[in-house]
């Protein structure tokens, strides 16, 4: 039986190697880097999206002269329209500055 011989690189530890791959660095370092500016673009991309679909949208009174336009064409079902206009006005109206307040006081 004879023995097998791996080479001079199986007789030292991966640590110990006096010597190293630059070229694997640097492809790793550039295909973190052009991952890293993918997710900055989209991220970017996203937030611009949004800014802008928020600038852009019809005001709450001529969203619903729209949805009024749609009942009177039959495009649109009047139990529909007042769940819209329930929905509209939950966004319009200011949230309250605290609790609701009670004429009773609290039970001990």
């Amino acid at each position: 039986m004879g023995t097998v011989q791996v080479g001079y690189l199986g007789d030292i530890l991966f640590a110990q190697r006096a010597t190293t791959d630059w070229d694997l660095f640097l492809a790793a370092g550039a295909l973190f880097g052009v991952i890293g500016l993918g997710i900055w673009a989209i991220v970017k991309v996203k937030r611009w999206r949004e800014a802008d679909s928020a600038d852009h949208a019809p005001p709450p009174d001529l969203q619903l002269e729209h949805y009024q336009k749609m009942v009177a064409e039959g495009l649109l079902d009047p139990a529909e329209l007042a769940r819209i206009q329930d929905q509209i006005e939950k966004r319009c109206v200011p949230p309250s500055a605290g609790p609701p307040t009670t004429d009773s006081p609290p039970q001990t």
